[in-house]
């Protein structure tokens, strides 16, 4: 539903562009329109009497002919640059929303799967310390008959300690690293 909103506005500005577009174009046959009436006024057989015996006004009229041209052309460059400067302004604003949509669309698939794998993890997580609690229970059951046995009783006691430690430890690594490995992944500029 999105992506049609986007894309409809993305023709509408489109054709808003091609709109104005036209508009500049129509200056152009005028001007070319305008070039030639003043070059047919201007362009005038000089005979050589003519340019000898009116030697001022042939000289102003050819200022006045190198002027005019070098202004159109001057002109015809501004407009051809204002055009360009507006089709890649146009370009570049289309480029950064598309790029916009897709950084927006990717940060949400990586959001989603971040939180699925992370909601799949501790209850991995908890189920596994379940279990392994479970077994420790028994242990300490165990542990509890082997009270008559001072010296079994010490170093079975020892090792269940060192077996919680170490894997309660294990596990909450486990997810440190999982969660710095998220957070290289979500770190995308």
């Amino acid at each position: 539903m999105d992506k049609i909103r986007i894309k409809q506005k993305n023709d509408k500005i489109e054709r808003s562009v091609e709109l104005q577009q036209k508009e500049v174009n129509k200056f152009e046959p005028a001007t070319n329109s305008l070039d030639g009436k003043l070059e047919q006024q201007l362009t005038k057989q000089w005979s050589w009497l003519d340019k000898v015996s009116n030697k001022d006004e042939f000289e102003t009229i050819n200022n006045l002919k190198l002027r005019m041209y070098s202004a159109t052309g001057e002109n015809r460059l501004k407009v051809h640059n204002l055009i360009m400067k507006a089709r890649l302004q146009y370009i570049q604003e289309g480029v950064n929303a598309n790029l916009t949509k897709l950084r927006a669309a990717n940060r949400t698939e990586i959001a989603s799967f971040v939180l699925s794998k992370m909601h799949q993890l501790r209850m991995d997580v908890s189920f596994r310390q379940d279990q392994f609690f479970d077994e420790m229970i028994k242990k300490y059951e165990r542990l509890k008959t082997l009270k008559n046995f001072p010296s079994l009783f010490v170093r079975f006691e020892e090792a269940i300690y060192k077996e919680e430690s170490s894997y309660l430890l294990f596990l909450d690594k486990l997810v440190t690293k999982f969660e710095a490995i998220l957070d290289q992944e979500i770190d995308i500029n």
